[in-house]
């Protein structure tokens, strides 16, 4: 086995033995356990030897029953004994897999935005799942009984070579085979695993886009197309799961038929030499449960290989997930406290580019932008011109491709990323709410009082709701039992609460009616009136509230100032406001 490692392969099992050092000395005692327990049951075929010797062919009743009893005992014993096995591999096998899947979430938390982008829920949900199961299957029950077959092979060879040297010589002869059955196999399974891993990861991702996309799916109709999908994805992914279980049938085919073959040699063989007197019954029968202990275990032991062929993929694949590149967390600088919204921004010649493409192009293009603390600046362009990137630049969800963003005068990416982004409120377009309670969605840890919370619920016009339900309303997988506009209501008041410096509104109204927007817009002018506010809004009202408007294309500033400066001044202007004003006019009527 180890000559056909890879490098690869050798790396990936160090680094997997590495995971199981905090286990060690659990997993140290129970190999003392199994060593003990391998012992109580290498005497008990010596015991029936004694059983069918000296007390049934004899018809010795007293040694029937003295060793009856011992043998009785010597099984409670170790069934006992087992039962102590069992339980303690249980803990730390739940324990172990605790600790995998704990540092999958922790990854999680900390990976880069992209990699979200790259992959869906539940490709990535299968993807942990698989590798995680497979990991784990080291401290499964067959895993571990590799180390117990280990002595109890050698005390099966010692006790068998007790009892009759020249038939133990059969049985080792036989062991080049069944190492060439398990090497055969156990390369077959490494391959067939492969393929299964990707067409299982293949389904799960394109089962992801099926329930992301179930809307459309209905309303376009592609029912039957979505069937023809499934019947070649899951088809495939069955399919290299089927081979899997094929390879490990023939190799229980060949196994048994090689240890069938041996038994009819041991039983003639041995036969032989009981008419000739040089065996006892007994002593064949203990030899031939002598020789189980030796090819069975034999055959775990060997199997080695093919628990590794399933481990070692899975392992690789989840230790080059553990190195996907996590966010830059630490630094250096420290934010000055106590200054309100009073906190500069200044944009210094950004540039941008989704993905990790080398012929991509820029979504931001030297951007040079500055925000002075306590102003509101709207961003305003067509889809597309980079608004939300340069929030999500801001709130180090990616980082600048080249360039600069500094606050005070300091590159972002020097401060400690979790207390730089206690700087902002920021209401998003995608506002997700957590399957918890109105309560909990708003304060989000925080330590506030529901005298607090019901007060921001009334700001923003959700004391009707709160008076129905309760703050204990459980809102539904992402606000499912809500509307879009209470959903974008409760994402302002989670924001008000936390009352931090710096406020970001990416298209905070456009589920809101207008009502709530008289409301938000005096917000603006009363309750964040000494906050800095970014909006990426197109909305007319909204922007008339904005100290300054900058109109962005192609990723850099277009051109920037008052509102109705840039209304006078550019027709440009005022057309795209047009456009977009009786666009969400008659998205309000309707």
């Amino acid at each position: 086995m180890r000559g056909n490692m890879t490098r690869e392969d050798k790396n990936t099992a160090i680094r997997f033995l590495g995971l199981l050092k905090a286990y060690r000395r659990g997993i140290v005692l129970l190999m003392v356990a199994i060593l003990f327990s391998v012992g109580l049951s290498l005497l008990s075929p010596m015991l029936s030897r004694e059983l069918m010797d000296k007390g049934l062919l004899r018809g010795n009743f007293a040694a029937i029953v003295r060793i009856s009893v011992m043998l009785f005992l010597l099984r409670q014993v170790s069934s006992l004994l087992s039962l102590w096995i069992e339980r303690r591999r249980l803990r730390i096998a739940y324990d172990f897999r605790f600790r995998m899947e704990g540092l999958a979430v922790e990854h999680l938390l900390g990976m880069r935005t992209e990699f979200f982008n790259q992959i869906s829920q539940s490709e990535l949900l299968s993807q942990i799942d698989v590798d995680v199961n497979y990991i784990c299957s080291i401290l499964n029950t067959n895993t571990l009984s590799v180390f117990a077959s280990v002595f109890t092979v050698i005390g099966g060879i010692a006790a068998a070579l007790s009892i009759h040297w020249g038939m133990v010589i059969l049985i080792l002869l036989v062991l080049p085979v069944k190492y060439l059955i398990i090497h055969f196999h156990s390369r077959a399974q490494k391959k067939k695993l492969h393929v299964f891993l990707e067409k299982n990861m293949a389904y799960a991702r394109w089962f992801g886009e099926l329930v992301g996309g179930m809307v459309d799916i209905r309303i376009y109709g592609l029912e039957n197309k979505k069937m023809e999908e499934f019947g070649s994805t899951d088809g495939e992914k069955i399919a290299a799961h089927r081979d899997m279980d094929t390879v490990s049938q023939y190799r229980q085919l060949a196994d048994g038929t090689l240890d069938a073959v041996l038994n009819l040699l041991v039983f003639v063989i041995g036969g032989i030499f009981v008419s000739r007197g040089e065996l006892t019954v007994g002593s064949l029968y203990a030899f031939i449960s002598y020789s189980s202990y030796i090819l069975g275990p034999l055959s775990s032991i060997l199997n080695l290989r093919l628990v590794l062929a399933n481990i070692l993929p899975s392992a690789a694949r989840f230790f080059e997930f553990l190195d996907r590149k996590e966010e830059s967390v630490e630094g250096e600088g420290e934010l000055p406290c106590g200054l309100c919204g009073a906190y500069d921004i200044e944009y210094q010649n950004v540039c941008f580019r989704y993905g990790a493409a080398k012929n991509g192009e820029d979504v931001i293009r030297g951007l040079c932008l500055r925000i002075p603390g306590g102003e509101k600046v709207a961003l305003i362009g067509k889809n597309g011109c980079g608004k939300s990137t340069v929030v999500q630049l801001l709130l180090r969800l990616y980082d600048c491709g080249s360039g600069d963003i500094r606050l005070l005068g300091t590159q972002i990416s020097s401060f400690k990323i979790k207390e730089y982004r206690r700087l902002f409120s920021v209401v998003s377009q995608q506002i997700y709410l957590f399957n918890d309670t109105i309560r909990n969605n708003i304060r989000m840890c925080g330590d506030f009082d529901d005298g607090a919370i019901r007060k921001v619920l009334d700001e923003v016009g959700l004391g009707g709701l709160v008076k129905e339900r309760g703050l204990d309303f459980v809102v539904g997988i992402n606000g499912s039992c809500l509307s879009g506009g209470q959903k974008q209501k409760i994402a302002l008041a989670r924001a008000l609460l936390h009352n931090r410096p710096i406020f970001i509104f990416d298209e905070a109204t456009s589920n809101t009616d207008i009502d709530f927007e008289v409301r938000f817009r005096q917000m603006l002018r009363e309750r964040l009136a000494d906050k800095t506010v970014i909006l990426v809004t197109h909305n007319a009202e909204l922007l008339r509230e904005a100290d300054r408007v900058v109109w962005m294309e192609d990723g850099r500033v277009f051109c920037e100032g008052a509102y109705g400066e840039l209304l006078e001044q550019s027709a440009a202007f005022a057309a795209l406001i047009d456009q977009y004003g009786n666009g969400r006019e008659a998205e309000k009527e309707g």
